[in-house]
């Protein structure tokens, strides 16, 4: 597994909120510019790289990258967290009346599209695990579904990859 891919989405928040602790200067604009058409860009090919992704243990790889990813992402859901209540908590000022609720639901919407391009390793492994026969019709479905909920999408990633991991040790490796 060419690992460049899941370790820049592990990755790709973080440097996206450095262009915004950049000092003002003639080049900042043209930096968050290129972050907001990177991003799309860095999404797709993750998305694109995990539908394409084969070999022998693919859906052990794939979990494995879904649990890493999401647990680095960790830290930047919580500072956007805080950065949300902050938002709203200034809107007692007149000038982020209208500003606020609009930049938490931006910070929202990208919250929620990064844990959905996230999960997407964790989708293709359970899918592909239920091919192999490593999990149930059940287990799958229930676990694909608490992939795109905050929080339970993390506990999620940790229970599907320690249970592949276990069906992998127990020499049943398909």
């Amino acid at each position: 597994m060419k690992k460049q891919y899941p370790i820049l989405l592990a990755v790709w928040p973080y440097l996206s909120f450095l262009t915004v602790l950049i000092p003002t200067g003639q080049h900042t604009p043209f930096l968050w510019i290129a972050c907001i058409l990177a991003t799309p860009v860095i999404y797709i090919m993750n998305i694109i790289y995990v539908c394409r992704f084969r070999g022998e243990g693919a859906f052990y790889q794939l979990a494995f990258w879904n649990m890493v990813v999401k647990l680095c992402h960790i830290p930047f859901y919580l500072i956007t967290a805080l950065i949300g209540v902050l938002l709203l908590l200034v809107m007692v000022v007149p000038a982020f009346i209208f500003a606020s609720p609009i930049l938490v639901l931006i910070l929202t919407a990208s919250n929620y599209l990064l844990m959905a391009v996230t999960s997407a390793y964790g989708v293709s492994a359970l899918l592909r695990a239920k091919a192999a026969g490593v999990v149930s019709r059940k287990c799958m479905i229930a676990n694909i579904i608490l992939h795109f909920f905050f929080v339970l999408d993390v506990a999620s990633s940790v229970y599907v990859f320690c249970r592949i991991k276990k069906f992998r040790k127990s020499g049943q490796d398909a």
